[in-house]
């Protein structure tokens, strides 16, 4: 029996979803360093800021998206906490979504406004899972 080409095989879950957090950690950082330089007005900063922030957005819904479909079931089964664990995960991963999309939708000018609430929210994303 020929061994199936790699290409055509499925990719191990654990490894999308850690290319994704990467991802995600590399927009997070690049919020941060932006909303450094934006907090001082700069117009530029700002656009740069706003829209590094849409692509934060995209990482973490797709990052979402991916953790629901592979990771969930996986918690679920792990008895007697698998529930209330996703139950949390939903909570906390609804609070971050709804907090960026705010943010996207919100279209503040306000450098050090936009630079403090991006800031807070990578941090807040950075963090470990409570």
């Amino acid at each position: 029996m020929a061994t199936p080409d790699r290409a055509q095989l499925p990719e191990d879950p654990r490894v999308t979803v850690l290319a994704q957090q990467r991802t995600l950690r590399r927009f997070l950082e690049n919020v941060v360093d932006l909303a450094q330089a934006a907090s001082g007005g700069d117009e530029v900063g700002v656009a740069l800021l706003s829209y590094a922030a849409l692509g934060v957005q995209v990482a973490f819904e797709r990052l979402v998206a991916t953790e629901e479909r592979v990771m969930l079931p996986v918690l679920e089964a792990e008895l007697p906490m698998g529930p209330e664990r996703i139950a949390r995960w939903r909570l906390e991963h609804g609070r971050k979504l709804r907090d960026l999309t705010a943010i996207v939708e919100g279209g503040t000018r306000d450098a050090s406004v936009l630079a403090d609430t991006l800031r807070a929210i990578a941090i807040d994303l950075l963090a470990p899972p409570r």
